[in-house]
This record gives C-alpha cells, structure tokens and sequence, in this order.
C-alpha cells in the first residue's frame, strides 16, 4: 500500500518542486480562469532553492517528493498560497494530508483562521 508522509520541504526538494509546479501550471492553461491565474501568479521555480523557511510542505512517496503546500501563517491566519498533487499520485490522501499539516503548523503558530 502506498503511504504518503508529510514534512517541511528543504533546499533540496528544489528540482522536485520545480518540476512539480511545472505540472501544475501546465495543467492550469487549460482550465477556465487558469490564464488569468497564471498571469496573476508568477512562477517560483527560481524561489524554490529558497524553501527551508517553513513555509512549504511536501508529501512524499517513497521519499520522493509527489506534492506541495505553500503557506503562511501571519496575524492568526493561515493563508494557503497553493497545493498540488502529481496525477499520479492522487486519490491516496496526499492533498488532505497537505492541508491538514498546512493548518496544524498555521495553529502552532498561533493562527484560528484559513484563508485559501
């Protein structure tokens, strides 16, 4: 059975991440609404080697990175930027998990609210 895991991404989950959020927004070019996202919302792919603030969350499968959370918590509010699963690895709580630890590092930073 797959099992997904959760933790704070570091600098080393870059290329995964990278290339996860290619996928992402490759997806979203299709979609209604998703140019205007897209436009609204720049790429983090030159950011991601940044990550390790506590700001990102990965699931991962097997050690691999297979999904993202981008969050921050700030005057009790945990604000949910973005969250992506690879289609492949969908369907095995790997979303869910993503918003749930998002939220439970928002509380333990003092947050009562979610804004996604």
């Amino acid at each position: 059975m797959v099992e997904p895991r959760f933790r704070m991404a570091s600098a080393g989950d870059a290329p995964e991440l990278t290339w996860l959020e290619g996928i992402a927004r490759a997806a979203l070019a299709d979609q209604r609404g998703g140019d205007l996202w897209l436009a609204a919302n720049s790429a983090q792919s030159p950011s991601w080697s940044a990550v390790g603030d506590g700001d990102v969350i990965v699931c991962t499968i097997d050690d691999v990175p297979v999904g993202y959370v981008r969050f921050a918590a700030d005057s009790g509010v945990v604000y949910v930027h973005d969250v992506f699963v690879h289609p492949e690895a969908r369907e095995v709580g790997c979303g869910d998990g993503l918003l749930v630890e998002a939220i439970r590092e928002g509380v333990a930073r003092g947050a009562t609210r979610v804004e996604a």
